[in-house]
């Protein structure tokens, strides 16, 4: 009886006990972890975005004029400026298309080795707003070492007059991964002449052609000058008859569309003979005080021409065989013209002989008639 008790007793606690236990799993699914969510829309479980463990990180530190420019020599054009600190102007004025040699002097002032020193050159907008730049590298420098670094760089053919910043800058780092930086900021004074043009292009295409044929050649023109121009092109070859002119063609300046001109020339030349011939293009500006010219090749091919051969005749001395024949033929023609001429002779006298007996006959008849008269 006292078991049956404490197993009834049992059962009212189960019973009591089990809401509890299905309230709980509302909120826990077996074998999923208690913090995940449930999204509301898909009715899927997502796990909870995970957190990505710290990755190791390089630290360093940038030390300025550890690394030192002490001198820049600036070649403009084969003239040369020694600058001794940054903010100088280098004196020589370029143009377009200037060769600017920078020779860049660098040290170490730092107490270790600097690797992979790297110095680059900027010209700040001068190519149609774009830099201009140009690097090399010097490798590694000891402590107190120094180092020249040569760099070249050539101003575009359209440039604007005006001043540039030239930016030199050299940077390396040492064992510690620590970066060494140094710069330099010079100016650099572009003026252009105030009269210049430049003919940019001359082409024949086809540049090979038959006789009879005809060929296209383009002329290109650019004005470089400050000054705006008034133009006259010419193209031309006496041997091909050639002689073709444009005028009043109008140039603008600076990175205009209008300072630059082209023409297309159309010719045949119908009688040439076979050759290369050189097509001569020119340009007269600043009201026809200067001019600058250009020339192209064109090569004619496949025309039909009278060739005279010479012959050298060459006289041989005769065989003896051929010399007694010809001896032999001179004797018998001589021979045979002469019995022509003896038979011709005879019968001219034949004829003269006969006549003058008809006249004799002729005459004594006469004088025998008269004396019958009487």
């Amino acid at each position: 009886m006292k078991n049956k008790i404490i197993f009834a007793l049992l059962i009212i606690f189960l019973v009591l006990i089990n809401p509890v236990c299905a309230e709980d799993s509302k909120d826990e699914t077996p074998g999923i972890p208690a913090e995940w969510s449930e999204e509301s829309t898909g009715g899927t479980t997502n796990p909870p975005a995970t957190t990505t463990p710290p990755q190791n990180t390089i630290t360093y530190t940038t030390y300025d004029n550890t690394l030192q420019i002490t001198e820049v020599r600036a070649r403009v054009d084969g003239k040369e400026d020694v600058l001794k600190k940054s903010g100088e102007k280098i004196s020589k004025e370029a143009k377009e298309e200037s060769d600017v040699e920078l020779k860049v002097e660098i040290k170490n002032v730092w107490g270790e080795i600097i690797d992979d020193i790297k110095v680059t050159a900027v010209i700040e907008d001068i190519d149609d707003g774009d830099n201009l730049d140009e690097d090399t590298d010097i490798g590694r420098l000891n402590v107190g070492a120094s180092e020249t670094a040569e760099l070249d760089l050539e101003l575009p053919l359209r440039v604007d007059d005006g001043s540039y910043d030239l930016k030199i800058k050299a940077r390396g780092k040492d064992s510690n991964n620590d970066i060494h930086v140094t710069e330099w900021e010079l100016t650099l004074e572009v003026k252009k002449d105030d009269h210049k043009v430049k003919i940019t292009e001359v082409s024949v295409s086809p540049s090979h052609i038959r006789c009879g044929e005809g060929t296209d050649i383009k002329v290109e023109v650019l004005n470089l000058g400050r000054n705006e121009e008034d133009i006259e092109i010419e193209v031309i070859n006496p041997y091909l008859g050639l002689e073709l002119k444009e005028k009043g063609i109008e140039l603008e300046t600076g990175d205009d569309a209008d300072a630059e001109y082209e023409k297309q020339f159309r010719i045949m030349p119908n009688d040439a003979k076979e050759g290369n011939y050189q097509i001569d293009v020119k340009a007269y500006y600043n009201k026809g005080k200067d001019v600058t010219s250009k020339k192209a090749d064109l090569t004619i091919e496949g025309c039909m021409q009278v060739r005279q051969n010479s012959v050298v005749l060459k006289t041989l001395p005769p065989s003896p065989s051929e010399t007694l024949g010809k001896i032999a033929a001179q004797t018998s023609g001589t021979t045979f013209v002469s019995a022509e001429r003896e038979q011709t002779l005879f019968f001219s006298l034949t004829i003269i002989f006969i006549v003058m007996v008809g006249m004799m006959v002729f005459l004594m008849g006469v004088i025998v008639v008269k004396l019958s008269r009487r």
